[in-house]
C-alpha cells in the first residue's frame, strides 16, 4: 500500500492564524505610518519658516500654516473628497511672484535660491531656497521649498538706504552754509564797516554749525543706545522736580509764542531713573510741541497708574499728525529732516532716542494724535521709593 509523502495541507484553524497574524502585521504598518505621517505634520506645522512639498505636476503635497500665511493660501472647505491644490490656482493672487518663480522650476528641474515680493494689504518680501526631491535611482519626483520671511530686514535694508540718504543731505547743509558764509568774509565781499552784515553772516554760520552739531550728536546718542554702551546712573528721583528742571528753560519761548502752560502733579512721586537722561525725554517732547503748535496749549500731566508705574503726558494742542503717521513716529528712519510749523528743523532723530531711553529705564511710550487737534505723548516707568523711607 502507497503512502502518501506529500505535506498535509494546512487545516481551516492554521489557515486562519495566519490570516490573522497578516492582517495584524499589515494594521501594525498601518498604524505606523499614520504616526509618522503625524510625526511629519506636527514637525511640518511647527518651523517657522514656510514648507512646501510639490510634485513635477505642481500639485501641492504638503504645506504648513506658515506657508500658507505668506502665500495667503485659504484653508480648503470641508469637503467629503479631498480635491488637490495646485500652484496654478494662485497665479492671480498676491504670491504670483513667487507662483512663478516655483514654474520656473518645475519647467526647468533647477535647485534655484531667489527672493520675491508679496504684495497685498501689506508687502512681504521673501526668500526661496529650492531642494529637489529624488527616489532610489536619483530620479526627481517633486520639490521641497522653504520660505523665509525676509521682511524686517528688507524693511531695515530700505530704510537704512533712505536714511544714509537723507542724513547725507541734511548734513551737507548746514555745513555748506557755514562754509558759504566764511568763504563770504575771506572773500573781501563784505564792506569791514557794516559790523551788522558781519554779525548776520557770523550768525548764519554759528547756527548751522550749532545744528550740525546736534546732527552728530544724536547720531552719536541713537548708535550707542543701539548697542547697549550707554551707563545709566540710577537713582531715586522726585519725578516732579525732574520735571520742572526740564521745563525752566522753554518758560520764555512759550510765553513768547503766547502758549498756555500748565502742570498737573501730585507730590513725593520718585523714580529710579537717570536724571539727565528724563531731562532728555522730557526736553526733546517739550520741544517738539512748541515746534508743532502755533497757538493754543500745551500740558504736561503726571499721575500714578495702578500697576506701580509713574506715568507722564505732554499734550499739545498743535497740528497733529495724520493716522498713517503715527505707528512711525518713533521709527529711527522715518523722520529725519521733517520741517515744524516755524520751518525750524530737527536731527529727526530725537523720538527714536526718547524710545531708547525709556525702554533701556524698562519704561514705555507711546502718541496719540489727532489731525489738526493735537498730539499726546505718554511714557510710564517703574516707581520708585522715597529715599526718606529708605535711609537707614
Amino acid at each position: 500500500m502507497n503512502q502518501n509523502t506529500s505535506a498535509n495541507p494546512p487545516v481551516p484553524s492554521q489557515i486562519e492564524k495566519h490570516l490573522r497574524e497578516s492582517l495584524d502585521r499589515l494594521a501594525l504598518t498601518a498604524q505606523n505610518l499614520q504616526m509618522s505621517k503625524l510625526h511629519f505634520q506636527a514637525v511640518l506645522n511647527s518651523m517657522i519658516e514656510g514648507i512646501i512639498v510639490i510634485d513635477l505636476d505642481g500639485i501641492i503635497q504638503a504645506i504648513n500654516p506658515e506657508a500658507k500665511r505668506i502665500l495667503h493660501i485659504p484653508e480648503p472647505k470641508q469637503s467629503p473628497v479631498k480635491s488637490a491644490i495646485c500652484l496654478s490656482d494662485f497665479k492671480k493672487g498676491p504670491a504670483k511672484e513667487v507662483i512663478s518663480i516655483l514654474e520656473e522650476v518645475l519647467n526647468t528641474r533647477s535647485i534655484l535660491h531667489r527672493e520675491a515680493k508679496i504684495s497685498s494689504d501689506s508687502t512681504v518680501y521673501v526668500r526661496l531656497n529650492v531642494t529637489p526631491i529624488q527616489d532610489w535611482s536619483n530620479k526627481t519626483t517633486g520639490f521641497v521649498v522653504v520660505l523665509h520671511d525676509i521682511t524686517r530686514d528688507k524693511e531695515r535694508e530700505i530704510n537704512q538706504r533712505e536714511f544714509l540718504s537723507v542724513a547725507s543731505h541734511e548734513l551737507r547743509s548746514p555745513l555748506s552754509i557755514a562754509k558759504e558764509g566764511i568763504h563770504i568774509i575771506l572773500s573781501g565781499a563784505v564792506d569791514k564797516s557794516s559790523k551788522a552784515t558781519y554779525k548776520k553772516i557770523l550768525n548764519t554760520v554759528s547756527n548751522n554749525l550749532d545744528r550740525l552739531l546736534r546732527l552728530i550728536n544724536d547720531l552719536l546718542d541713537l548708535s550707542k543706545m543701539e548697542a547697549g554702551k550707554v551707563q545709566l546712573n540710577k537713582k531715586e528721583r522726585d519725578f516732579c522736580q525732574i520735571v520742572q528742571t526740564s521745563v525752566e528753560p522753554f518758560h520764555e519761548r512759550i510765553n513768547k509764542q503766547g502758549l498756555k502752560f500748565s502742570i498737573i502733579s501730585p507730590k513725593d512721586l520718585y523714580i529710579h531713573v537717570d536724571q539727565d537722561k528724563i531731562i532728555q525725554i522730557i526736553t526733546n517732547l517739550i520741544s517738539n510741541a512748541i515746534k508743532f503748535t502755533k497757538k493754543g496749549s500745551i500740558k504736561i500731566h503726571i499721575r500714578k497708574t495702578d500697576e506701580n508705574g509713574v506715568e507722564c503726558s505732554i499734550a499739545d494742542s498743535g497740528c497733529g499728525l495724520k493716522p498713517d503717521d503715527v505707528p512711525h513716529l518713533f521709527d529711527k528712519y522715518k523722520q529725519f529732516g521733517q520741517k515744524s510749523l516755524t520751518g525750524e528743523k530737527g536731527s529727526g532723530l530725537g523720538l527714536a532716542i526718547v524710545k531708547e531711553i525709556v525702554e533701556a529705564h524698562e519704561g514705555v511710550v507711546w502718541a496719540e494724535s489727532r489731525l489738526n487737534e493735537g498730539t499726546t505723548f505718554t511714557f510710564e516707568l517703574p516707581e520708585g521709593k522715597d529715599p526718606k523711607n529708605t535711609e537707614s
